[in-house]
């Protein structure tokens, strides 16, 4: 987003606070580009400050956005679309797994109280270094006490961290290992990454296997394309006993992101969505950092805070049920020959 600044603004380096290194200052009628909004010292009541592109920081006070984002780029947004808001206490009850690249627990829109979790690198905290993980369990455990309210913010949740920063788990058996944990602990199970047919092994469908003989959802990213083409199938997303799910875009029509597969079984919102995240720069910095990500990985978290919603009415709801609620919130849509399911609007919950 672009900002006019409107009063002689300073420049800060490093961190949003009036202690930090100042670079000569802005004078109004000049414009910022903004890459991040986020918490920081309050001036006159206001602690929102603005990241630019170019890696400094701005109070918000200083200056008026001119081009805002869409409304779309919040999942608060989504959430109210869909009337998903209207349910008290969502996700009370229900246990939700999150295996990712683990989750910035400093961040001011989660309650650490309903957080527990695991990690499943040798030597290695839960402390999220890339924003992926983060930015997912925003979507799903949002608590709104900054900005990012969740889908189901008073459901108990489990993060598993399971891989490195940008970079799927070089040891196929951290997935494992996190997987076992997630059906031991979670009624519903995100998985926002995926690994080769040529990885894929029959270990995993035994593990899959149990959780959906349990009653155990397991809900996975179906993949991106990197290129525009169909690349490389990607497991768990399609294990038959696994909910698959893909990317719309803002006009709900399927985004050229996703892949198209046979086994995906949804497409819902997942585009420029803005969630929590974390500063790349400084990952322990406690300011509330938000982003806007785009893919299935944004998607997935989105239809497993859905399906917990369920979970919540119904503790036998299990990926059967799944199916046929999913075939009662869409609708079949064709592009370039590819049929597929999008969620249609209001959802009956």
């Amino acid at each position: 987003m672009k900002a006019l600044v409107i009063k002689l603004l300073n420049r800060r380096i490093g961190a949003p606070s009036v202690n930090a290194p100042v670079l000569s200052p802005l004078i109004p009628g000049a414009s910022i580009e903004v890459e991040q909004i986020l918490a920081g010292d309050k001036i006159d009541g206001n602690d929102t400050w603005y990241k630019t592109v170019d890696g400094w920081y701005a109070w918000s006070g200083g200056c008026e956005a001119t081009q805002k984002p869409d409304a779309e780029n919040e999942i608060n947004y989504w959430i109210e679309k869909l009337g998903i808001e209207k349910i008290a206490n969502r996700g009370n009850g229900v246990n939700v797994a999150l295996l990712d690249s683990g989750i910035h627990l400093e961040h001011t829109d989660f309650d650490k109280n309903r957080i527990k979790y695991k990690s499943f690198l040798r030597d290695q905290s839960i402390q999220d270094f890339y924003g992926h993980g983060t930015h997912c369990a925003g979507i799903l455990f949002g608590q709104g006490s900054h900005r990012i309210e969740g889908v189901i913010p008073f459901a108990q949740a489990y993060i598993g961290r399971v891989y490195y920063q940008g970079q799927y788990p070089s040891s196929i058996s951290r997935l494992k290992d996190g997987l076992r944990w997630a059906v031991s602990v979670a009624d519903v199970i995100s998985i926002s990454l995926g690994i080769s047919d040529n990885d894929w092994d029959s270990e995993f469908q035994t593990i899959i296997d149990d959780a959906v003989a349990k009653d155990k959802i397991v809900v996975c990213s179906i993949g991106n394309n990197s290129n525009g083409g169909n690349a490389i199938g990607e497991y768990p997303a399609k294990y038959s006993n696994c909910i698959s799910v893909g990317t719309l875009d803002n006009n709900l029509n399927i985004s050229e992101i996703t892949k198209r597969f046979p086994q995906l079984d949804i497409c819902i919102p997942g585009e420029k969505i803005t969630s929590t995240f974390i500063d790349i720069n400084n990952p322990m910095n406690s300011n509330a950092e938000y982003k806007s990500l785009s893919g299935t990985s944004i998607s997935t978290p989105f239809l497993a805070g859905i399906l917990a919603l369920k979970k919540q009415g119904n503790k036998n709801f299990n990926v059967n049920d799944a199916r046929l609620f999913i075939e009662s919130i869409s609708e079949k849509k064709v592009q370039n020959g590819f049929s597929y399911k999008a969620i249609k609007g209001q959802l009956t919950l």
